[in-house]
C-alpha cells in the first residue's frame, strides 16, 4: 500500500480572539486568561454564563411538563401501573436505545410493574417499529412506550391503535412528516415544542418521562433510600446513553453527562459495574472518551453483529455474576465486531489505494463509494467513520446484497452529506441523517446509478466547500502546555459534540524519540522537544496511526490537547493500599493533526 505523508489535508483556522473579553471573564472566575479566550470561544459572554457552565447543577434541568404530551403520557402510564396494565417499552439496538430501555424498564420494576421490552434484531427485523419487531408484541391492550425511536412510524402507531394498544412515543430524531396519532409524543424536535432544550438524546426524552412521573409519586416513596439508590443508578444510564450517542454536550446535555459520569463511578447497577470492570476502568475517574471508545463499543457490539440482547440484559441483570457472565459475552462480540471491521476496513484501503486504474479513480474522486456483497451492515458505519480519518473526503460504504442493501456514510466537518446523498435519492427505497451522517436503503440494481449521482452532486459540493477545518483556540509555544493548564482545561469537560476539547496548535517541534512498537502499533506515542522543552506526544484514537510515515519526519507541527496524566480513584481495585496514584504534575499531549513543518 502507499504511506500517505502526515500533511494534514485539513486546515488549521483560529477561532477570532477576544483577549480583553477572555481576561474578564478568567478574572471573574479566577482561572487563567488562556481558559477565558477559551470560554469565549465555547459562546460564553458573560461571567454568570461562564460560572453557569463551569458549576453544572442539577437545578438548570427544566420542567420537564414542559414538553408537549408529557401530562397525557404521565396520566396515562399513572393509570396503567394502577391498573396492572400490560406494559411494552419498544427501544433501539445502539447504546442510547439499551440505556433508554433499561431505565424505564428499572424505573418500572422500582413501580412494583413488570414491563416487557422489544429491542429489534438490527439484520433479522430492522430499525424501528417495524412489523416483525412488533409481531412480538405479547398480546392487545395495555400501553406501548417507544425510546429512541417510533417519530416516523405513522402506519404502525395506527395498527396498534386498531389492537386497542396506546402508544406513547419518546424520541429525539427529527420529524420528517406528520406527527403519528399516538396517545403521546413526546420529543423536544417536534415541530410545535416550545421546550428551552432541543437536543436531549434519547435517553435524555426518557429520563424526562422518569422525572415528569417522579413528580406525582408520594413524598415518602421519593425520599426513601431505594428511589435514592435507583436515581443514582438512572443518571449513569442517562450519561452512558447521553455520551455515547455523540448528543451536543451543552445545556441540559453538560449536566446530565456530568453527573452521569460520576454516577458511573459509584452506582450499583451490576451490569455497569461489570462492563466498567472488563475494560480495566474500575480504579479510574471515568471521563467521556471511555464511553466513545470502551464502553460503548462494547454495548453497540451485539447489536451491531446481531441480537443487542445480550447488551440489554447486561444493563438489566440483578446479579453481579450474571452481569459479569454477560459483560464477558459483550467482550467477546466486541472483538469478534473488531476483527471483521478491520477485515473490511483493510479491503478499503486495498481498493483506495491501489494502483490500478479504479483505485487511481477512487483517490480521485469527491467522495469514495464503496460496496461488496461479504461486508457486514453491522460495521459499515464504523468503517466509513475510519476512512473518513483516513482520506479526510466523505465515504460511503454499501453492504450489497440481493433484496435491501443497507448503506452509511460519514463526512468530514463542512461538507454536506445528507445534500449528496439526496441527490441520489431517486434510486433510494429509504434514506436519513444530517450533514456528517447518513444511512440508507437501496436495491443492488441501483447501487451503481446511486454512486454516479452521489459523485457527481459531490463533485459540486466540493467546489463550494472549503474543505474540512480544525478549529484552533490558541497558537502556544511547547512550554504553554503546563500540569495547570491541563488541570483547569478538565473543568471544562465533559468534552463531545458542540464542546470539543480546547485544541492548540505548536510549530516546528523536534521529534526526539518513539515509544510502542512503532507506527503502526496499536498504541503509539512519540516524545517531541521545543527550546529545551520535552513532552510525551500521545495520538487521539481518531488519527490512525497507520496514516503516519515510518520513521516520523524530525520536524512537526501539531494540534494538541493538554491533558494530565490519568489518575486512579483511591480506594477501588486495581489499586493497592498506600500506592501513589500517577504524578499528577505530568503533562502529555493529546495529538489531533500532525503536518511537516514548513
Amino acid at each position: 500500500m502507499s504511506e500517505p505523508t502526515p500533511r494534514s489535508v485539513r486546515r488549521w483556522v483560529l477561532r477570532p480572539q477576544d483577549p480583553e473579553l477572555g481576561a474578564h471573564l478568567a478574572a471573574s472566575l479566577g482561572v487563567s486568561p488562556s481558559i477565558g479566550q477559551v470560554l469565549v470561544n465555547r459562546g460564553m459572554r458573560t461571567p454568570d454564563e461562564a460560572r453557569a457552565f463551569l458549576r453544572p447543577d442539577l437545578t438548570q434541568l427544566h420542567d420537564p411538563f414542559l414538553l408537549a404530551d408529557m401530562e397525557a403520557a404521565v396520566e396515562r402510564l399513572r393509570r396503567a401501573l394502577r391498573d396492572r396494565e400490560p406494559i411494552v417499552i419498544f427501544g433501539d439496538y445502539d447504546v442510547d436505545g439499551l440505556t433508554s430501555s433499561a431505565l424505564l424498564h428499572h424505573f418500572f420494576r422500582f413501580l412494583d410493574a413488570s414491563p416487557f421490552t422489544i429491542i429489534p434484531h438490527r439484520i433479522d427485523e430492522g430499525y424501528g417499529l417495524t412489523e416483525a419487531a412488533l409481531a412480538r408484541l405479547p398480546g392487545s391492550g395495555g400501553v406501548l412506550v417507544s425510546v429512541d425511536t417510533g417519530i416516523g412510524s405513522v402506519e404502525q402507531v395506527e395498527r396498534m391503535r386498531e389492537r386497542g394498544i396506546d402508544v406513547i412515543i419518546t424520541d429525539h430524531h427529527e420529524p420528517t412528516g406528520a406527527l403519528p396519532r399516538a396517545l403521546a409524543v413526546v420529543n423536544p424536535k417536534r415541530p410545535d415544542s416550545t421546550y428551552p432544550f432541543r437536543d436531549l438524546a434519547g435517553v435524555g426524552v426518557a429520563f424526562k418521562l422518569v422525572s415528569a412521573l417522579t413528580n406525582r409519586l408520594s413524598p415518602a416513596r421519593k425520599q426513601s433510600e431505594a428511589f435514592r439508590r435507583f436515581l443514582l443508578d438512572a443518571l449513569a444510564l442517562v450519561g452512558l446513553g447521553t455520551i455515547a450517542d455523540v448528543a451536543p454536550l451543552i445545556g441540559e446535555n453538560r449536566v446530565l453527562a456530568t453527573f452521569g459520569l460520576r454516577a458511573l463511578e459509584s452506582c450499583a447497577n451490576p451490569g455497569i459495574r461489570a462492563l466498567v470492570e472488563i475494560v480495566g476502568l474500575d480504579s479510574y475517574r471515568l471521563q467521556s472518551p471511555d464511553i466513545g471508545f470502551r464502553l460503548g463499543p462494547r454495548l453497540n457490539a451485539a447489536g451491531r453483529m446481531g441480537s443487542a440482547d445480550v447488551a440489554f440484559r447486561l444493563l438489566t441483570a440483578e446479579t453481579a455474576d450474571e452481569a459479569r457472565s454477560l459483560a464477558a459475552q459483550l467482550d467477546s462480540e466486541n472483538e469478534r465486531r473488531q476483527d471483521v471491521e478491520r477485515k473490511l476496513l483493510a479491503t478499503v484501503r486495498r481498493r483506495v489505494e491501489a494502483d490500478s486504474t479504479e483505485g487511481t479513480a477512487l483517490r480521485e474522486a469527491p467522495i469514495l463509494v464503496l460496496w461488496d456483497e461479504e461486508w457486514h451492515p453491522g460495521v459499515i458505519g464504523i468503517v466509513a467513520a475510519k476512512a473518513v480519518d483516513l482520506y479526510h473526503k466523505p465515504v460511503v460504504v454499501i453492504a450489497a446484497c440481493e433484496g435491501r442493501c443497507r448503506g452509511s456514510s460519514r463526512a468530514p466537518e463542512g461538507f454536506d452529506l445528507l445534500g449528496a446523498i439526496e441527490a441520489g435519492a431517486a434510486h433510494l427505497l429509504s434514506y436519513g441523517g444530517h450533514a456528517r451522517a447518513a444511512g440508507f436503503e437501496i436495491e443492488r440494481p441501483r447501487i451503481g446509478d446511486f454512486a454516479r449521482a452521489v459523485i457527481e452532486a459531490a463533485r459540486e459540493i466540493s467546489k463550494r466547500s472549503r474543505g474540512p477545518a480544525l478549529e484552533l483556540d490558541l497558537e502556544v509555544p511547547l512550554d504553554f502546555a503546563t500540569p495547570t493548564l491541563a488541570a483547569e482545561i478538565e473543568r471544562l469537560s465533559p468534552f463531545g459534540e458542540r464542546n470539543p476539547a480546547p485544541l492548540f496548535a505548536v510549530t516546528d517541534v523536534r521529534v526526539a524519540g518513539t515509544s510502542g512498537n512503532g507506527v503502526g502499533a496499536k498504541r503509539f506515542t512519540f516524545i517531541v522537544e521545543q527550546n529545551g522543552t520535552s513532552r510525551r506526544a500521545v495520538l487521539h484514537p481518531s488519527l490512525a496511526p497507520q496514516s503516519l510515515p515510518d520513521p516520523l519526519p524530525r520536524r512537526l507541527d501539531l494540534v494538541f490537547t493538554p491533558r494530565v496524566a490519568r489518575e486512579r480513584r483511591p480506594g477501588r481495585s486495581g489499586s493497592m493500599p498506600g500506592a501513589i496514584s500517577n504524578p499528577v504534575d505530568t503533562v502529555e499531549l493529546l495529538v489531533r493533526d500532525i503536518r511537516v513543518a514548513s
